[in-house]
């Protein structure tokens, strides 16, 4: 039996596809992105734990702290956490806009990073902006139930909101999971 016409052709697309595909996953990551070595990711940690310590020195290290964590996001742009600890400095220093970026993208590199919800939540808070932080505070609790300080906050907004019956009962379970606020 004879091939049938343009069977010869199909094969070669189908060949080039694949082709391409194997390509394309030799190149690495999104965008071209190199995958990153050991090395990397070590470096990384370097530069978020000397981001850490210096934050934890307060206001004065601050900017030193902002440089830190960006080299290692530059080093490592999927560190979620770099990311969370930059938006922590960032809200420390009032810069709420920058500071909810920062969240944002740790919370699309890791939709389950409870805690960057709930600083979300209070970055949108301060700004009186409630019903955002509402949102993301339910959201912290969503993925971690027990997260006690999530639902102090989401009282303290129902607070903002008036609604003194749904703060009250968020405050108490803040409580009940053992979280005491730190004035």
């Amino acid at each position: 039996m004879a091939p049938r016409k343009g069977t010869a052709q199909r094969t070669w697309w189908r060949i080039a596809v694949l082709l391409l595909l194997l390509v394309l996953a030799a190149c690495g990551g999104e965008k071209g992105e190199k995958p990153l070595t050991e090395a990397d990711l070590k470096k990384a940690r370097e530069y978020f734990e000397r981001g850490n310590a210096l934050a934890s020195q307060g206001a004065a290290k601050a900017e030193e702290a902002v440089r830190a964590y960006k080299e290692a996001i530059k080093i490592n742009p999927k560190f979620a956490e770099a990311y969370n600890a930059l938006g922590l400095v960032q809200r420390g220093r009032q810069q709420f806009t920058e500071a909810r970026r920062s969240f944002a993208k740790a919370i699309e590199i890791n939709p389950q990073y409870a805690e960057a919800y709930k600083n979300l939540g209070f970055a949108y808070y301060v700004d009186g902006i409630l019903d955002k932080a509402i949102e993301n505070y339910q959201k912290a609790i969503e993925i971690d139930p027990d997260y006690g300080e999530a639902y102090y906050y989401l009282g303290k907004a129902y607070v903002g909101q008036g609604k003194l019956a749904e703060a009250r009962k968020f405050i108490r379970k803040a409580k009940e999971l053992g979280f005491t606020p730190k004035f």
